[in-house]
C-alpha cells in the first residue's frame, strides 16, 4: 500500500511536468486509464476458477510484482523533470538536454524560457513544504479549489451505484451465475468511457468535461433515487436504474474520476506542486477510508435514499466548478496561475478580489519582464 500511495502521487507530477501543454491533459489521464485497465484485468482474471482461489493468489502476485520490476528496471534510463532540474535544481544545462532529449528536437528555447518566467514568479513558494503551504495566503483558494474537487471527486455517488448495481441487474433478468460477467462489463465500459476522455480532454477542455460529469451525477442521483423507490410497483422502472447506472458511469469517467488529478498538477507552480499534490493524494486516501467505514451505516439508515446524501454535494461542487475554476486546456502553468487569479479575481466581489487580481497580475507582468532581461543576456 505504502508503494501505492507513492505511485499515485509521484507518477502524475512527474508525467504532468514532463509533458507539452498540447497533450498534458490527455498524458495525466493514462494514469487514471491504467488503473482501469488493472481493474479490469483483476476482475477477468479472478472469473477463473483455478485463479480465484488460495493457490492461484500466487499467481495474481507475480502478475503484479512483474510488472513493478518492469518499472523498477525501466525508470533508470528516464530523463528527469525538466522544470525540476531548471528551477529547484538551477541547472538550466541539464534541463535543456533533458527537455531535447523528451521532444526529440533541439528547438526547446520556448519551452526554456517559459519555465524561467515560472522560476521568477514562483520567487516566494521556494521551499515549500507542506505546513508552510497550508498557511501560504497566495495559495489559499488553490487549497481550497483542490480540497472541494477531491470531495466532490469522492462523494459523487458512484459508491452507491456500486453498491446497488447488483440489485438492479437482477431486476432486469440478469442471474447469479452471469452478474460477475455483468460487473466486468461494467468495468469495461468505464475503461472505454476514460479512452474517450483521454482522447478528448485537450480539445473540448478540462473545465467543460468536468462540469458536464458532475452534472450528469447530480440529475442522476435523484433519477436513481426515484427508480430504486418505485421499481417494486412498477417494474419497468428497473429498466430506468440500469440505464441511469451506464450513465452514471459515463459521467463520473469523464468528469470527477479523472479530471481532479490533472487540475492538482495544473494548478500549482514547481516548488508548491509536489507538497499540494501530497496533501492531496493523502486527503483523497482520508476520504476513501471514511467512505468505506461508514458508507453501509448511512446505506442501512437511508435506504434507497442515500442518492440524495451525495446529491447535495455533486451540486455543490459542481456549483464551485462554474464559479472558481478557470479552463486550462493546452496553457502553460504560469497562464494557469493567471487566468486562476482572474477567474477567482472576479468571484471575490470587492476589494479584497480585486487586491488579489492586482497582486497576481503585477507578479506575473514582473516574472515575464524578466524573464525577457535574462534571455537577452543569455
Amino acid at each position: 500500500m505504502d508503494t501505492a500511495g507513492i505511485g499515485s502521487c509521484a507518477i502524475p507530477i512527474y508525467i504532468g511536468e514532463l509533458s507539452p501543454s498540447s497533450v498534458r491533459g490527455a498524458i495525466i489521464c493514462f494514469v487514471t486509464l491504467a488503473f482501469a485497465v488493472g481493474t479490469s484485468m483483476a476482475q477477468f482474471l479472478t472469473q477463473i476458477k483455478s485463479i480465484a482461489s488460495h493457490e492461484g493468489l500466487a499467481f495474481l502476485m507475480i502478475i503484479s510484482g512483474s510488472l513493478s520490476a518492469v518499472g523498477f528496471v525501466t525508470m533508470p534510463f528516464f530523463p528527469e523533470s525538466p522544470r525540476f532540474l531548471l528551477i529547484q535544481k538551477g541547472n538550466e544545462e541539464k534541463a535543456t538536454e533533458a527537455l531535447k532529449k523528451l521532444r526529440g528536437t533541439a528547438d526547446v528555447e520556448e519551452e526554456i524560457e517559459d519555465m524561467n518566467q515560472e522560476d521568477i514568479i514562483e520567487k516566494a513558494e521556494k521551499g515549500m513544504g507542506l505546513c508552510k503551504l497550508m498557511c501560504f495566503q497566495g495559495l489559499r483558494w488553490h487549497i481550497i479549489s483542490l480540497v472541494v474537487l477531491i470531495v466532490g471527486q469522492q462523494f459523487s455517488g458512484i459508491s452507491v451505484v456500486y453498491s446497488y448495481s447488483d440489485d438492479i441487474f437482477m431486476k432486469v433478468g440478469v442471474t447469479e451465475e452471469m452478474l460477475p460477467y455483468i460487473v466486468l462489463t461494467t468495468s469495461l465500459f468505464a475503461f472505454l468511457i476514460v479512452i474517450v476522455l483521454t482522447y478528448i480532454i485537450d480539445s473540448v477542455g478540462r473545465r467543460k468535461v468536468l462540469l458536464l460529469g458532475l452534472g450528469i451525477n447530480s440529475f442522476f442521483c435523484v433519477l436513481l433515487t426515484m427508480s430504486l423507490e418505485l421499481q417494486s410497483s412498477a417494474p419497468w422502472m428497473s429498466y430506468i436504474s440500469t440505464c441511469s447506472v451506464f450513465i452514471f458511469l459515463i459521467g463520473q469517467n469523464i468528469g470527477p474520476g479523472p479530471v481532479p488529478n490533472v487540475l492538482m498538477v495544473e494548478i500549482f507552480l514547481q516548488s508548491s506542486r509536489t507538497s499540494a499534490c501530497v496533501f492531496g493524494k493523502g486527503f483523497q486516501w482520508l476520504l476513501s477510508l471514511i467512505k468505506t467505514i461508514v458508507f453501509y451505516f448511512i446505506q442501512s439508515f437511508f435506504g434507497t435514499y442515500i442518492f440524495l446524501v451525495f446529491w447535495p454535494i455533486c451540486t455543490a461542487t459542481l456549483i464551485y466548478v462554474f464559479k472558481m475554476i478557470p479552463e486550462t486546456k493546452q496553457m502553460s502553468f504560469v497562464a494557469i496561475r493567471r487566468e486562476m487569479a482572474i477567474q477567482i479575481g472576479k468571484t471575490i466581489k470587492g476589494r479584497s478580489g480585486q487586491q488579489f487580481r492586482r497582486r497576481s497580475t503585477q507578479s506575473s507582468l514582473r516574472g515575464r519582464a524578466k524573464g525577457r532581461r535574462k534571455t537577452m543576456k543569455r
